[in-house]
């Protein structure tokens, strides 16, 4: 893995947690390609039941690192980004994921390739890729609107807001809240899922994801190129710019 990606096999689960803590586990692309190790390994490790994404009690992902991602110039099938997507869009074993903190662009769209999602009380959770001058990434233009509805999805990304755990609930994203240590929580419905039969699961994941497979992967591809035409635009410059100097 990476410092900042760190792999752990328990009872049947690999925990893959992010440790960038002080830049509130920011993604660079480095830590894309960590993650992508990450997801290979547990394809290919028959130990590996189910895989748990996680951070700490305190924070999940707080996006992009936007200092990184200046630099970005493309968005290829080779680039870090695009091996991580395309291994998430096709990853066959299930996935958790267990939120806390700020779960802010891809620590949100990340979360539409989970199978089961928990989060703790005063989770937060925000699309702000307009508002950077960018747009939806992760296939989220397509598979949002089909988790939560084409309205709230069209809010969601359009406006850029905040919302919470219990909104994020209500409207489907996720399957829980939880009180108290939300890790221990995603790992103990991690061991549960653990214990069933593997090709079942594997099985029942393929058939509930069947009917818009190919439609995530083209959204991917889409969205990417895109994403970069923006980044490399001025919308995206002055926003970005503008993000700095507030912080």
């Amino acid at each position: 893995m990476t410092d900042f990606v760190k792999t752990a096999l328990e009872g049947g689960v690999l925990k893959v947690s992010l440790e960038r803590f002080d830049k509130k586990n920011a993604l660079t692309q480095a830590m894309y390609d960590g993650l992508t190790a990450a997801l290979r390994q547990a394809e290919s490790d028959q130990a590996v039941k189910v895989v748990l994404l996680q951070g700490n009690d305190q924070v999940f992902c707080a996006g992009n690192d936007l200092e990184d991602f200046l630099s970005l110039k493309d968005l290829g099938e080779d680039s870090p980004i695009l091996r991580f997507l395309t291994t998430l869009v096709r990853f066959k074993k299930p996935l958790l994921a267990a939120v806390a903190g700020p779960a802010v662009g891809i620590g949100t769209t990340v979360l539409l390739h989970c199978d089961l999602v928990v989060a703790q009380t005063g989770s937060r959770f925000q699309l702000p890729f307009v508002a950077l001058g960018l747009c939806a990434e992760a296939g989220s233009s397509l598979l949002l609107a089909k988790r939560i509805g084409q309205a709230k999805a069209n809010e969601w990304l359009l406006t850029g807001k905040a919302y919470s755990a219990e909104e994020a609930l209500s409207q489907g994203l996720i399957n829980q809240v939880v009180e108290g240590d939300v890790c221990a929580t995603g790992l103990a419905l991690a061991k549960q899922l653990a214990q069933l039969p593997s090709d079942a699961l594997a099985t029942t994941k393929a058939l509930i994801r069947a009917p818009y497979q190919k439609e995530a992967e083209k959204a991917i591809a889409d969205e990417a190129r895109e994403f970069v035409r923006l980044l490399q635009g001025d919308e995206c410059k002055a926003a970005v710019k503008a993000f700095f100097t507030r912080r």
